[in-house]
């Protein structure tokens, strides 16, 4: 049996430079551009984007979500309430996102783009109303199967050859006829958050592992005394918050590989 895997590979990466020159003022302006970019040159799921939190223990957790928008307060994305990472969010309302993309140059084929970008700030609960447009834009089994999974929760054996999937599809099949042929409700327990961010980071991947490295800053503490104090309650209102933080400008630094 293999205990050690090594991996020896030492790929060079030379996507195009980035200088202070090339970047927005607003860093989440950049995030959009960079976005955009991707999405052009046919990244596959460019809106996949690492989760990380920290539980009440001050354990971290990692996992992969949809970002769902791009908005400008911040990242959204969208879950079961009860989930880990809702409780870990409910417990302490920080988190983190990573993107990762790899795409050829838009000039030519032999060459490939390498960026990545890094999110660090407060997550609030997004409003009721975004929430319940996003969760009645999915298809009718998406929205049956946010009723049918209590999302990270154990799912015991139906039956002897089970493993839980019968469970999971049995509580599917009740969903469906409690809600067939009426409108499907947004549950209580399910919606969206949004990352807030603090700190962006902009990494393109260079030569000689000399990497562009640039951090978007604004002072945190400012920033908490506008954002609610927890993720609990739903804001009102997206661009109604994000005006009121429109005074906090932001900071760029290059960062040393």
């Amino acid at each position: 049996m293999t205990t050690r895997i090594d991996i020896n590979t030492h790929n060079q990466y030379n996507s195009p430079g980035v200088t202070r020159g090339d970047l927005k003022t607003d860093a989440i302006e950049q995030l959009t551009s960079w976005f955009e970019h991707a999405v052009k040159n046919g990244v596959p799921e460019p809106e996949a984007v690492n989760l990380s939190t920290v539980d009440s223990n001050g354990l971290p957790d990692s996992r992969v979500v949809l970002s769902k928008s791009i908005n400008r307060l911040g990242v959204s994305f969208y879950t079961n309430y009860n989930s880990s990472k809702g409780r870990e969010i409910s417990a302490n309302p920080f988190g983190a996102l990573t993107y990762h993309w790899r795409y050829p140059h838009s000039q030519n084929n032999d060459g490939e783009t390498q960026r990545q970008v890094r999110l660090r700030g407060r997550i609030v609960k997004s409003p009721l109303l975004e929430s319940r447009e996003y969760f009645h834009s999915r298809s009718e089994e998406s929205r049956l199967g946010a009723y049918a999974s209590k999302q990270s929760s154990i799912l015991k054996p139906h039956s002897e050859n089970d493993d839980g999937r019968d469970t999971l599809q049995s509580r599917l099949k009740d969903a469906r006829e409690k809600y067939k042929g009426d409108d499907i409700p947004l549950p209580e327990f399910w919606g969206g958050y949004i990352l807030v961010p603090f700190q962006i980071e902009f990494w393109s991947g260079r030569p000689s592992r000399l990497h562009d490295r640039f951090l978007y800053s604004r002072p945190l503490e400012q920033l908490q005394l506008q954002l609610p104090k927890d993720a609990i309650t739903p804001i009102e209102d997206v661009d109604r918050m994000a005006d009121e933080l429109v005074n906090h400008t932001w900071s760029i630094d290059r960062l040393s590989p």
